[in-house]
């Protein structure tokens, strides 16, 4: 399982490091991070905070271990959430990041570039 659970790491690390080269912003930069609902059981989460290289409170973790795994949705809703709590606000930078089955990881940067009027 070890294997295994290195090479999810490696895959994703490598599409972050990717998208948020593309997007020019370094990873020091961004405010928070959203990733996939999933307990510590499925998910080292002092190996991500090392490996990664940015703390546990920079992500969703507090908020979806509240909520459970909803999908394709923990995204949108991580984001929905940091937005209506004022976690982040005009000018900060956030990493969605998601992966699913046979090795597939995706990324996407956001700049929070206005405080929308629905939070």
């Amino acid at each position: 399982m070890q294997g295994l659970a290195s090479a999810i790491v490696a895959g994703q690390r490598a599409v972050e490091e990717a998208v948020v080269g593309e997007a020019g912003v370094r990873l020091q930069d961004v405010a928070r991070f959203v990733y996939p609902v999933v307990g510590r059981s499925v998910v080292d989460w002092d190996a991500v905070e090392r490996d990664f290289g940015f703390a546990l409170a920079q992500t969703t973790w507090e908020y979806g271990r509240e909520v459970g795994h909803l999908g394709a949705g923990d995204q949108i809703a991580g984001l929905a959430h940091l937005l209506e709590t004022k976690a982040v606000g005009p000018g900060d930078k956030l990493v969605l990041s998601g992966l699913g089955q046979g090795f597939t990881f995706g990324c996407a940067v956001l700049e929070i570039v206005a405080e929308p009027q629905w939070s």
